[in-house]
């Protein structure tokens, strides 16, 4: 029980002075442009989300009808699901590469230097599989009774592993290591991803996104410094994600027998 406590309190501490990283930034002129650069584009992202979200209230206020009704959350559909996952995509590939570039002017930061390459298909299946993840913590809170807190502590978790990710990613380590740091270090990335997790609960979704574009990058920062990757087991068989991997392979099946169907002669 106490080392649970430890390794929550830990995460917490260690996410609070991520902003203290900004000081290696402002030392170096080409870290301080990729970090410019990476909050544009998340600016950018946001206000294109807002836009369709605006545009979505628009078909919401002419709908007059149960016809028309049918069209607004058809519409909902395409925003949240449809448009929201390739853009999730493209923002999360775009921001690994200038999160990098950030990376390679910090001279502090660890890198692992035995190039691991990981195919194209492996990093989309993963990014499908994170996807699907933080979509079903939203659908959380809409549990009977439990759904609040057990929102907020996923939120926490995800949050956590956001900033996992791209340390990754930078430091070479695989999608299936990924997995195993997270799950023998639950806690620990409970606490970490507690600040962000109080952000979304406490503030407006404008100074939400202004607060997570300036501060992510450098609890990514902070976190690839700390020894959390060295595995006490290479145990890869995932529990926290078993329910989002088995859909995705239920969905690239289905995709692919429809793909590859032979045609009928």
């Amino acid at each position: 029980m106490l080392v649970f406590i430890n390794q929550f309190f830990r995460g917490v501490f260690t996410s609070a002075i991520s902003i203290f990283e900004i000081s290696q930034i402002l030392k170096n002129k080409e870290a301080m442009y990729s970090y410019v650069q990476i909050i544009v584009l998340n600016i950018l992202l946001f206000l294109g989300y807002q836009f369709l979200t605006q545009l979505g209230n628009l078909v919401h206020d002419i709908t007059v009808n149960t016809y028309l009704i049918s069209l607004y959350y058809l519409f909902n559909v395409l925003n949240n699901v449809m448009i929201y996952i390739p853009i999730y995509i493209i923002c999360y590939i775009i921001s690994l590469d200038k999160l990098c570039n950030l990376f390679n002017n910090i001279n502090s930061l660890n890198k692992n230097d035995d190039k691991f390459q990981e195919s194209l298909n492996s990093r989309l299946y993963f990014t499908l599989v994170s996807t699907l993840l933080y979509l079903i913590i939203k659908g959380v809170i809409y549990i009977p009774v439990f759904g609040y807190y057990l929102s907020f502590l996923f939120t926490s978790y995800s949050y956590g592993f956001f900033c996992l990710e791209y340390s990754c990613y930078y430091k070479n380590i695989s999608n299936m290591q990924k997995l195993a740091i997270i799950e023998n270090n639950p806690y620990f990335f409970i606490g970490y991803g507690i600040i962000y997790a109080l952000f979304v609960q406490y503030l407006h979704y404008i100074n939400l996104s202004l607060f997570f574009v300036i501060l992510f990058p450098l609890g990514v920062i902070k976190l690839a410094k700390t020894n959390i990757y060295t595995l006490t087991s290479t145990n890869y068989n995932s529990k926290i994600f078993i329910l989002p991997i088995i859909i995705v392979n239920l969905l690239l099946s289905i995709i692919d027998s429809y793909t590859f169907r032979k045609p009928r002669t």
